[in-house]
């Protein structure tokens, strides 16, 4: 597996980053500066706490949202020596669906022990690094429907079983990313589905909760 890396460390004093293609560099800059600019406005004297306390966040990526091709990645909350934020993103490529990532949490509970690392004072950058091959991605599992390419309504064969209509649901269309936490002191477990990156008006949700007024459609579960 080809993990790249990009934020913020507590043991450096500036931006670091190494082997993520260079869209994906981009576009993932751009849209965390952005965040956090507006999370800031958005929660006030709240955000400091929020941010710090902010919950690992796991994702996958479909082709199109994050480069050309499928990406999966773990995100946390960090800061640099002289005490600026920005996220730590750690992300490979991915060929499988949403759903085999999200199915499969050997790696992303491997990848929060390896990425909670790099918040150590002594942390080693190249010794982390190379620890980062023992990290086996989700694999991809046969998908036994095949959809033409485009857009449109979709229209699934009698026989498709259940776990075919989440693969339709999650995986056809391009562009979309799954996200999931297990939480913090202010968000609740949740899993998230998105078309590209979340809108940066969405972000403060992300680290403090209160996803309605943050522009979320939330999900109700009913007794």
């Amino acid at each position: 597996m080809e993990w790249g890396y990009m934020g913020k460390v507590p043991s450096r004093g500036d931006f670091i980053v190494q082997g993520l293609p260079g869209e994906l560099r981009e576009r993932w800059f751009e849209w965390c500066q952005a965040a956090l600019a507006v999370s800031r406005e958005q929660l006030g004297e709240q955000w400091l706490d929020a941010y710090l306390t902010c919950p690992i966040w796991h994702f996958a990526a479909g082709p199109g949202a994050l480069g050309e091709g499928g990406m999966i990645g773990t995100l946390i909350p960090s800061v640099d020596r002289v005490g600026r934020h920005f996220p730590f993103l750690v992300a490979g490529p991915h060929d499988g669906t949403l759903l085999d990532a999200w199915r499969q949490p050997e790696w992303f509970s491997a990848m929060e022990e390896r990425v909670l690392a790099v918040l150590e004072d002594d942390w080693n950058e190249s010794l982390w690094y190379r620890g980062l091959d023992g990290i086996t991605g989700p694999t991809a599992e046969v998908n036994r429907l095949q959809w033409p390419d485009g857009e449109g309504n979709l229209m699934l064969p009698g026989e498709a079983r259940e776990e075919d209509w989440l693969t339709a649901v999650f995986g056809v269309r391009r562009g979309r990313v799954l996200w999931w936490t297990q939480g913090s002191a202010f968000v609740e477990p949740a899993t998230l589905l998105t078309e590209g990156l979340p809108q940066v008006g969405q972000f403060a949700a992300m680290i403090a909760g209160q996803w309605r007024e943050h522009g979320w459609r939330q999900g109700v579960m009913v007794e």
